[in-house]
């Protein structure tokens, strides 16, 4: 992230389980329509067993991805950011219908 050449940041704060979810539902579709996900390469599933798995991954990294971006947001050196934190999805669908009627 370039937070000196940042002048907002929408921090997208979802509960750990909206995040892990929405990478087991990306992930079964993956697994059962055979979606490519580059060069040919597909979902297996006994990569589901893999430590640096997409599920495992987004379940471990999440409380300190929060942590991390909680401290970026409360650093002096970052006071010019304007910080657009949303908790929810619902949060989300109410910023961009709000820019959508105020896009200014």
């Amino acid at each position: 992230m370039t937070w000196s050449r940042a002048t907002t940041f929408v921090w997208l704060d979802y509960p750990r389980w909206v995040g892990t979810w929405r990478t087991i539902r990306r992930t079964t579709g993956r697994l059962l329509f055979r979606h490519e996900l580059w060069n040919g390469n597909r979902e297996r599933w006994r990569n589901l067993l893999e430590p640096g798995h997409p599920i495992r991954w987004s379940w471990q990294q999440h409380p300190l991805c929060r942590a991390n971006y909680e401290q970026a947001t409360t650093d002096p050196r970052w006071a010019h950011v304007d910080v657009i934190r949303l908790r929810s999805p619902a949060d989300t669908r109410a910023l961009l219908e709000h820019l959508r009627r105020h896009p200014s």
